[in-house]
């Protein structure tokens, strides 16, 4: 709940699966926080009955490094996500890398994900944060394929920041 804050406020809706979900907390912070959202009290591993590639963003906060299951968290995400989209992740790394980021670079889904490694390797609470981008279809060219991350960073107030284009004179 607490990522709220992060959010675009552009952003249409936020559907919040835990299977601890405290509704009326999330709700206070999503009212805060100015971006709707819905909780949906059910296990990370469940399927999320969105239909396929309908979904521009899947963020994981702790889902993936708590899971008996990381692997189903991972597919039901490329099931969801709409080519193009980000799987973006922060993830307690304690019990070993194998759990998160060999889970996502296995999926057939997802380009390789992009992850600090300054943070992967600490001695004491390692954590997985970075970004796994779902890959385009077959058909797909590549001016697709840079339209979507220019949205992307657009939808997350990344244009005309340090990581924008240079526009030439």
């Amino acid at each position: 709940g607490r990522n709220l804050y992060y959010y675009p406020k552009n952003t249409g809706m936020v559907v919040g699966v835990d299977p601890d979900a405290k509704e009326d907390l999330l709700i206070q912070v999503s009212v805060a926080a100015g971006v709707p959202f819905v909780a949906k009290a059910q296990p990370n591993e469940a399927p999320n009955n969105q239909p396929d590639s309908s979904i521009d963003a899947v963020v994981t906060t702790g889902a993936l490094g708590n899971s008996k299951d990381v692997a189903a968290i991972v597919r039901e995400a490329g099931r969801a996500l709409r080519p193009g989209a980000p799987l973006v992740f922060c993830e307690d790394m304690s019990f070993g890398k194998g759990g998160v980021i060999d889970a996502i670079e296995a999926s057939d889904d997802f380009e390789r994900a992009q992850y600090d490694d300054g943070w992967a390797t600490l001695p004491l609470l390692p954590h997985a944060i970075g970004v796994a981008v779902k890959k385009q279809s077959s058909t797909a060219g590549t001016q697709g394929e840079t339209e979507t991350k220019d949205d992307f960073e657009s939808s997350m107030g990344l244009g005309g920041g340090k990581r924008s284009k240079k526009k030439r004179k």
